[in-house]
């Protein structure tokens, strides 16, 4: 089932910049390109709100992977905490946060690989054979949000693909 598709119309404005579906599906096919992982395998997301960060979460499920979404303001010992607990193949990430993430990486001997979205180029010509993402099963681990933490630590909850289209 296509999850998202090219509707041929605006998916998001942002700062009075529209951007296409098409354009959000091209952008998660770069991020999908540069990450290497199975169904299922942890990708994490630490960054501001911008529309690459809509791309990357479709990036990772263009790959079949489960976003592990996180707080931008998390500082270097609550990154190592999610390294820790979640063991995430990837991180994706800006110029924004990038010193928190590569400090928690090396202070946690993480081998997680940085995908920083300022370095890569999205307006590059690419050939897209299938303007869509497809979703997993529904019982597929879509995402993986941590709590605030208010008790203890954080704890990783899994909503599932179905969990979110009964939102929808």
């Amino acid at each position: 089932m296509n999850f998202v598709y090219d509707r041929k119309k605006t998916a998001v404005i942002y700062k009075d910049k529209e951007h296409s579906y098409y354009e959000l599906i091209k952008m998660a096919k770069i991020y999908s390109s540069l990450m290497n992982i199975d169904k299922e395998d942890r990708v994490a997301i630490f960054m501001e709100n911008r529309p690459e960060y809509m791309g990357a979460v479709l990036g990772v499920w263009d790959k079949k992977g489960t976003c592990t979404n996180l707080d931008a303001s998390y500082n270097v010992d609550q990154l190592i905490y999610v390294f820790n607990d979640s063991h995430p193949k990837y991180i994706i990430t800006s110029n924004e946060n990038i010193e928190v993430v590569q400090k928690a990486k090396e202070e946690s001997n993480s081998s997680i690989k940085i995908l920083n979205i300022d370095e890569i180029d999205i307006k590059k010509d690419i050939e897209i054979e299938n303007a869509a993402i497809e979703c997993l099963e529904k019982d597929a681990v879509a995402v993986m949000l941590y709590t605030s933490g208010t008790t203890g630590n954080p704890k990783g909850v899994m909503l599932t693909f179905d969990n979110i289209m009964s939102n929808v």
